[in-house]
């Protein structure tokens, strides 16, 4: 099976190895090759994130188990790969992550990444839910409009309090966590 190294646009001091789809199977490595320089969406820890492909391995030998990569977000390198000895460099030298690095030399507004918003998942008597929490106002709002914003929905998440009551509703099947991608905001 092959790999490919991945820098991810996070705070991580090392790259992450990631294998590809099954779709890929049969492809040389001369056709993988065209993979470096490109986006692509990978999962790590609970939620989704840029990654940038900086080299394809042939095999990896780990106790622990690669992931796939989830999708390509380009069609095209966004850079060549005759950079990546340049943005290693600047890592070493200025101790950044490698997938920072990248990020910040390509433009902005190229990094998606996952957010996460509580829905009503079903109509239950208000009453019903109004009893599971102790400060109805957010949940007053849920059942007006079905669903939280990203922002109210981190607010609530954060909070050990409510999400200790968030936890407790998705367990009963009222609330659930929508997790979707979405483009990094420009400066």
């Amino acid at each position: 099976m092959i790999h490919l190294e991945i820098a991810v646009a996070a705070p991580l001091n090392r790259t992450l190895t990631y294998s590809l789809p099954i779709e890929f199977d049969g492809q040389s490595i001369e056709e993988l090759n065209n993979c470096i320089g490109k986006r692509v969406l990978v999962p790590l820890s609970r939620r989704r994130i840029t990654g940038y492909v900086i080299s394809v391995l042939k095999e990896v030998k780990t106790e622990f188990v690669i992931k796939n990569i989830l999708k390509f977000l380009d069609e095209r390198p966004l850079f060549h790969e005759n950079l990546i000895p340049f943005f290693r460099w600047v890592s070493s030298y200025y101790h950044y992550p490698i997938g920072l690095v990248i990020k910040t030399a390509l433009p902005g507004g190229l990094a998606p990444r996952s957010v996460k918003k509580l829905v009503l998942l079903q109509k239950h008597s208000e009453l019903t839910i109004l009893s599971h929490v102790e400060s109805p106002s957010w949940m007053k709002k849920i059942l007006e409009k079905g669903e939280l914003s990203v922002s109210e929905t981190r607010k609530i998440i954060g909070n050990s309090k409510t999400a200790k009551q968030v936890k407790k509703l998705i367990k009963e099947e009222v609330l659930i966590i929508d997790e979707s991608v979405q483009a990094d905001a420009t400066c």
